[in-house]
């Protein structure tokens, strides 16, 4: 590893706020946009939905010579292959995020954690982040778990001196024109 990756992990203890679309989106704009070298941990676990879109994307393209031509009009286009997406657990997602890292010359790693501080290892991999991006929704409950559990998060980072976590930063998502903010 010739650079300093940057470990990011896209989190909220309540599932549908976008957290795996978000985590796509970004990656995809910092990969073929703006030339980053970038990859994903899906950390979604059972499902990892992320993942499995990726199995189906190689499959369809496969099967498809529509398909292949798009790929191929992307890459003389970007001359970039698609960034990797590897699954893992919550409780191993640094480590996944450390052998990627280890293995290529990558700027950015996102981490897509699960809807749940209940699954094992959360917590430590979000301390054990640079930053940690938490999508909300315009919904009070929701708002109200996820201040909580940041400041629960905050707090312990600030006591602990080895706590790589520099901030986390909260945004508005899956807004409707006529929530009420």
């Amino acid at each position: 590893m010739s650079k300093e990756t940057l470990f990011v992990a896209i989190s909220n203890q309540k599932g549908g706020v976008g957290k795996s679309a978000l985590s796509v989106v970004l990656a995809s704009y910092f990969h073929f946009e703006k030339g980053l070298n970038v990859a994903i941990v899906d950390c979604d676990s059972p499902q990892h939905s992320l993942v499995r879109m990726r199995e189906r994307d190689k499959k369809a393209v496969s099967n498809s010579a529509y398909y292949r031509q798009l790929i191929k009009q992307q890459w003389n286009q970007v001359q970039k292959k698609a960034y990797p997406i590897v699954g893992s657990t919550a409780e191993k997602a640094r480590e996944a995020a450390d052998a990627i890292a280890a293995s290529g010359d990558y700027d950015l790693i996102f981490v897509d954690l699960p809807g749940t501080v209940e699954s094992t290892g959360v917590f430590r991999t979000i301390v054990n982040m640079d930053y940690v991006l938490t999508p909300t929704v315009p919904d009070l409950i929701v708002m109200q778990s996820t201040l909580s559990f940041a400041t629960t998060v905050l707090d312990y980072a600030k006591s602990q001196k080895d706590v790589p976590l520099k901030d986390i930063i909260f945004f508005w998502n899956r807004l409707k024109k006529r929530s009420n903010t």
